[in-house]
C-alpha cells in the first residue's frame, strides 16, 4: 500500500515577505547556537577524556572517534531528504529509512 505525500506547499501572495525573512533569521540563530553548544559540549568531553585516559587509550579513542565523524554521513545517504520529495512512498521504502 504506498503511502501518499503530502501535497506541496507554496508560498502565496498571502505570505508576508517580512514574516518569511525574520523566520529564516530566527532558525538561523537557533541552528548556530545549538551547533556552538554542541562543539561546546564535545570540547569538554575531549577535555575529560585527556585527564580520566591513558594517552595509548586516548590515542585509540582519537582514531576510533575521527572514523565514526567520517563514516557519519554516509549512513544517512540522503535518504530521509529523497524519500521527501517523492509523490508516493511504499512500506519498502520508508523501512529502509531506518
Amino acid at each position: 500500500m504506498p503511502f501518499k505525500a503530502l501535497p506541496s506547499i507554496s508560498i502565496d501572495s498571502a505570505v508576508n515577505a517580512q514574516q518569511l525573512t525574520s523566520s529564516v533569521v530566527r532558525g538561523t540563530f537557533v541552528t548556530g547556537a545549538a551547533q556552538i553548544i554542541k562543539f561546546c559540549c564535545q570540547f569538554g568531553t575531549m577535555i575529560a577524556l585527556t585527564r580520566l585516559l591513558s594517552p595509548a587509550d586516548f590515542g585509540l579513542f582519537g582514531v576510533v572517534f575521527a572514523l565514526i565523524v567520517l563514516f557519519e554521513p554516509i549512513k544517512e545517504g540522503g535518504l530521509a531528504l529523497s524519500t521527501l520529495q517523492k509523490n508516493e512512498v511504499t512500506h519498502k521504502q520508508i523501512s529502509n529509512l531506518f
